[in-house]
């Protein structure tokens, strides 16, 4: 298994502006209240399609069949109007026989047939006043839950907050082991950062069949360069002993004479 690339945090974008992690109780609550107000909209939708009492449908059957009419009698009235002077005023509807463009005076159902396909329906859901009372309270906990996102969405660290998130998310998902947003083991974190990963739930995005390791990070680069200087001293420590201690074994002129063949 490979070992994840380490990026520094100046690749990560606003990194400087959101490290401190003082954002986390407002993305959250950011988070909770755009996933309440789709439960809501969801909500309301649901109530505004249910389906009427059979009494309450017939009303607004009524009151449709009332408006259709009105408008087929006034139309009526301007075409009667129109045709008064002709020896056959009837002449206009042999005339849509012909070419039938004005469908409004297409005869429609009686209320008396209305009402009997009505009562032939299954009963409705709920009465249209429950219904109206319903969607009334809904939509007030719609513009409540609007006005609270508009202050929260108005912070410009909370707005960065989301990409920061998504990167964050992103390099979890490809690392088997916990880690922050540079794919550096969550171990070799800060415990701000830590707390950051569980409180956000980047911790849904760990699988532990992801490709990559996570980067043990610059702390564990920094012990072993350490070490390596540690020895490298120490050797030259050694060297320069033994350089000694020959020098004090050699007669006089030895030396030069090895030194210069």
């Amino acid at each position: 298994m490979r070992q994840s690339q380490w990026e520094a945090p100046s690749k990560i974008l606003n990194y400087d502006t959101l490290n401190n992690y003082k954002w986390v109780s407002d993305f959250l609550s950011l988070t909770k209240l755009e996933r309440e107000l789709r439960e809501v909209r969801r909500e309301k939708d649901r109530v505004a399609t249910l389906l009427l009492s059979r009494e309450d449908y017939f009303k607004r059957i009524k009151l449709s069949h009332n408006a259709i009419e009105k408008r087929r009698q006034e139309g009526l009235v301007g075409i009667l109007a129109e045709y008064r002077q002709y020896d056959d005023p009837c002449q206009f509807f042999q005339q849509r026989i012909r070419d039938p463009v004005n469908h409004w005076m297409d005869p429609i159902p009686s209320l008396d047939e209305f009402k009997r396909a009505v009562d032939a329906l299954p009963e409705g859901k709920i009465s249209a006043k429950d219904r109206e009372k319903q969607l009334a309270t809904l939509e007030k906990k719609i513009v409540s839950l609007d006005s609270k996102l508009k202050k929260l969405r108005s912070d410009e660290t909370v707005k960065l907050a989301k990409t920061f998130v998504q990167r964050w998310r992103h390099a979890q998902r490809q690392i088997c082991s916990a880690c922050n947003p540079f794919g550096i083991s969550l171990d070799q974190c800060s415990q701000r950062e830590r707390s950051a990963w569980k409180d956000l739930g980047i911790d849904k995005y760990l699988s532990e069949t992801a490709p990559y390791l996570a980067h043990p990070g610059q702390q564990k680069g920094s012990q072993e360069l350490k070490k390596t200087k540690s020895m490298g001293k120490k050797s030259s420590i050694l060297s320069e002993g033994i350089r000694l201690s020959r020098a004090k074994d050699e007669k006089p002129g030895q030396g030069y004479i090895a030194a210069n063949g």
